[in-house]
């Protein structure tokens, strides 16, 4: 084991593989954000295991846990007030301003019933409303065409004021939450040119200055902060900075924006600046580029907890109003597709009479409720307190995953007119792709999704394996083997290269009590799965378990929690096929959790159509039968040998790539990236703002 690890007994055993396995670098960073990751669920005060952890490791949740509850009659009448005013906005074409971006008059207009400050508390200025609420406004404002307002509102109350509510003191809270709820907009600022989103590796930093009692922020060059939704002038900020140029600490800082840019001179010993961003997605948002060269920020701003530990806190949050968002821009979708399949001629008939078009607005709405269903699910267990693991992942991953397919499905009906400039779907087409890419990326949020669902089971029952190969990757003082000469997993090509020192480790591990244990956990499961087989014979309208589900809904329920406590098996076929390899190994872990993704959806789906009208239960119906069908093409283990083929074809391309012997790629010019990581001085950053 690494000295580093030694050092650090708190580490994750997906840390520890990684530092075995000589990715040291990986590690540190892996670490830091499991730590900050810890920290929020911490304060969020949510100790239990989560829903997800449940389903698949036990004990099984209760089925009254995963069907949502209904908002109040006075909340989805304030609710319907705020909408009819928006879309009075629209009717009268004073919602957006010339250049398509939120109006004064819109932002005005809704206001008036404290939406800036929905869920802020009452003795801040706020409305004082649930998260569930807000997340019901920004579905219906999406889905009528104001999906930026919904964009706008979100950033504005979970990542802004939910952050403040959290951890700022009584005084910032004070000073910032009512300026919010007046209807000042507030951005947060992490992403950088240089590092996109990567935390751990923040370049701006702040330092004291001890004459001048105040902080100085130095974000410039290649550190500006990059694509920071709601940045303007004059507004509020929430930016993560190093404290200290040399220092990995993270801290956050509350500032108030100039109103104008700002150029160092006889009178300034600081330069700000904030330019857009160029990008095509929000476009009806401001998007902005910030620059900050020895800005000064008073003490009394900074918030006294780590950056990180603050984003990731606010994070769930963000991720159920992009799932709410994402449930009304399907809507929105299917709403257009039906008018324009009923209104046109097709080959025999309407385009609504043919079962192809049927099909792309059925996964449209499948797709719409699927979102809505996570997004309430999510937010009805956070409100319980309950651990979030493993369920925000797969909310945000699987609402920006639909909302791309029923995209497509959109354009197949309409065709060209779907590209049409004033077409609804167009003007949200970049926003879908963005919604991928925004709150996370879903792939590798889907890979901590799984790192987090099974690190309980690893660290109690893996260590053992863990703790034999680091010994036998050990010289005799106990300093770590170069990696060419490291074993990562006891196979049979190992046994050859290394046959004395993979036998060590065999016997190690048949005398470790880590192994029997890992034994008995197997001996338990197996025999506990062989007791419920006999289940597997009742009908399912008669098991009491699925008693609030209607009839058409039953099995795939039962279907879903059954493949769920089945992937306790998979997982660990993984960690023995891969042992230390699988720290670093990501397409059959990404396969692992996209199968996880599509049963919860299903049984999200269905419970929350539980109470539901019929034609709800219809659409639900559909979708779990898309989503078994997905979940079929998922297997993991049986797959294995096609899975390693595909890594070793995957590997030869990559080797011809990354020397630039690809002969698809000989004499194509690249094109200069927008925002280069490199420094730009003020004569180009002026020039750039005017392109």
């Amino acid at each position: 084991m690494s000295k580093e690890a030694a050092e650090n007994n708190s580490d994750s055993i997906s840390v520890r593989a990684l530092r075995s396995a000589g990715n040291n670098e990986y590690a540190d960073e892996l670490a830091a954000l499991e730590s900050s990751e810890k920290a929020a669920e911490a304060h969020h005060g949510s100790p239990s295991r989560s829903l997800v952890q449940r389903l698949i490791y036990g004990p099984q949740p209760e089925c009254v846990e995963m069907i949502p509850t209904a908002i109040t009659p006075a909340s989805q009448q304030v609710k319907e007030q705020i909408l009819d005013a928006a879309k009075s906005c629209l009717t009268q074409g004073t919602a957006f301003t010339a250049d398509g971006k939120l109006s004064a008059e819109l932002r005005k207009s809704v206001n008036e019933y404290k939406v800036y400050g929905y869920t802020i508390p009452e003795e801040f200025g706020g409305a004082g409303s649930a998260y569930r609420d807000l997340a019901e406004l920004e579905e219906d404002l999406a889905a009528n065409g104001l999906g930026g307002l919904a964009v706008e509102l979100s950033g504005q109350l979970t990542i802004g004021a939910g952050g403040l509510l959290a951890y700022g003191n009584a005084e910032q809270k004070s000073l910032f939450l009512p300026m919010l709820a007046e209807g000042r907009l507030m951005a947060f600022a992490l992403t950088e040119v240089k590092v996109g989103v990567n935390a751990k590796k923040v370049s701006a930093y702040a330092e004291l200055d001890e004459v001048n009692d105040c902080w100085r922020l130095f974000a410039a060059g290649d550190s500006n902060k990059l694509y920071i939704t709601s940045a303007v002038h004059g507004g509020l900020l929430a930016v993560v900075a190093r404290l200290g140029k040399e220092s990995r600490q993270l801290g956050l800082f509350v500032i108030e924006l100039p109103e104008t840019d700002i150029q160092k001179d006889a009178h300034n010993d600081y330069s700000f600046s904030c330019m857009a961003s160029g990008t095509e997605a929000f476009q009806s948002n401001i998007n902005s580029r910030l620059s900050f060269d020895n800005f000064p920020i008073p003490r009394s701003q900074y918030i006294e907890a780590d950056g990180l530990e603050v984003l990731f806190y606010s994070l769930a949050m963000g991720r159920c109003m992009l799932s709410s968002m994402s449930a009304g821009f399907q809507r929105m979708y299917a709403r257009d597709a039906v008018n324009y399949a009923q209104q046109r001629d097709g080959v025999g008939g309407s385009v609504a009479s043919h079962e192809l078009p049927q099909m792309a607005i059925g996964r449209i709405l499948g797709g719409a409720l699927q979102s809505r269903s996570l997004c309430h699910l999510s937010l009805q267990q956070n409100q319980q307190r309950v651990n979030l693991s493993g369920l925000r992942d797969i909310t945000k991953s699987a609402a920006a995953g639909s909302l791309l397919e029923s995209l497509i499905c959109a354009e197949s009906v309409v065709g060209g007119r779907s590209f049409n400039q004033e077409s609804r779907i167009s003007s949200t087409r970049t926003t879908a792709h963005a919604f991928s890419i925004v709150e996370g990326q879903n792939d590798l949020i889907i890979l901590g999704m799984v790192r987090e669902l099974t690190s309980d089971f690893v660290a109690t029952y893996m260590a053992g394996l863990l703790g034999v190969l680091d010994s036998v990757n050990q010289n005799a003082e106990g300093n770590p083997l170069p990696p060419e000469q490291r074993i990562l997993n006891l196979g049979p090509g190992n046994f050859i290269k290394h046959p004395v020192r993979c036998t060590k480790a065999i016997l190690k591990l048949l005398t470790a009590k880590d192994s029997w244990r890992l034994l008995l956990w197997i001996l338990k499961h197996a025999l506990s799965d062989l007791f419920a087989l006999p289940k597997r014979l009742v009908p399912v309208r008669w098991r009491p378990r699925y008693a609030l589900l209607p009839t058409p809904l039953k099995s795939y329920a039962r279907y879903a929690e059954s493949c769920l406590r089945a992937q306790k098996w998979s997982y660990l076929g993984l960690n023995v096929f891969y042992q230390l390899r699988l720290a670093r190994t990501q397409l059959p872990l990404l396969i692992f959790g996209r199968r996880i993704e599509y049963l919860v959806s299903i049984l999200a789906t269905v419970f929350a159509a539980s109470e539901a009208s019929e034609d709800i239960q219809a659409v639900a119906a559909l979708q779990a039968e898309l989503l078994m069908e997905k979940v079929r093409s998922k297997r993991v283990l049986r797959n294995l040998p096609a899975i390693e083929r595909q890594r070793y074809r995957l590997q030869r391309v990559n080797d011809f790539v990354s020397t630039n012997n690809c002969e698809l790629l000989k004499n194509i010019e690249q094109q200069t990236i927008p925002h280069p990581w490199s420094e730009l001085d003020g004569e180009q950053r002026q020039e750039n703002s005017k392109t």
